[in-house]
């Protein structure tokens, strides 16, 4: 097989989004916090179900990510290193 059966862009796109959406979502909790705390109990509550819909996006997407894997691990592509171990023994 000289194709991969997912390409290479998705698996890392799905990976960067797997770490930076925690960071962004722990910044947005962070400013609903501080909204509530300012007295602002609308915007708060509001900017709190923002980061609750980013979690469920990174959720969903670490489950994408783990399911993309997988493919890429059974689609029968040798791992580089038995390639290597392979060249080397002839």
């Amino acid at each position: 097989m000289d194709r991969l059966p997912l390409p290479r862009g998705l698996i890392i796109a799905l990976l960067v989004v797997a770490v930076l959406l925690p960071i962004g979502v722990c910044v947005i909790l962070a400013l609903a916090a501080l909204l509530q705390a300012m007295g602002d109990a609308i915007g708060g509550r509001v900017i709190g179900y923002v980061a609750w819909a980013l979690g469920t996006i990174w959720l969903v997407d670490l489950i994408a990510l783990v399911v993309a894997m997988a493919v890429q691990l059974l689609s029968g592509e040798p791992h580089r290193s038995d390639l290597d171990r392979r060249d080397h023994a002839e």
